[in-house]
């Protein structure tokens, strides 16, 4: 697979679309399944990639990254709360 990327670009192919049930309602998601060698790319570049940018992110960033939880940012939320008045955003984005 190395001789192939090396020598041709890199195309990902489609992703096949499955929709799964959401827990407690009739809608469904959508879940996107690469093929094998797209997630061998994929995860081949996460290896190279996320060092380089880990370090620079906010230590209170929580979203998709290695070592952090949603429990986390929850915590973090709660301790700033704790602190005394502040601002706080609600937003729901659909779609």
């Amino acid at each position: 697979m190395e001789r192939l990327l090396r020598e041709s670009p890199y195309e990902p192919k489609p992703v096949r679309r499955v929709w799964i049930e959401k827990p407690g309602s009739r809608d469904k998601r959508p879940l996107g399944i690469p093929t094998i060698r797209d997630r061998i790319v994929q995860t081949a570049l996460l290896y190279v990639i996320e060092p380089i940018f880990e370090y620079s992110f906010h230590e209170h960033s929580y979203g998709f990254r290695p070592g952090r939880s949603a429990r986390q940012a929850v915590d973090r939320v709660e301790e700033l709360l704790g602190a005394g008045p502040t601002w706080v955003v609600d937003a729901d984005i659909k779609g």
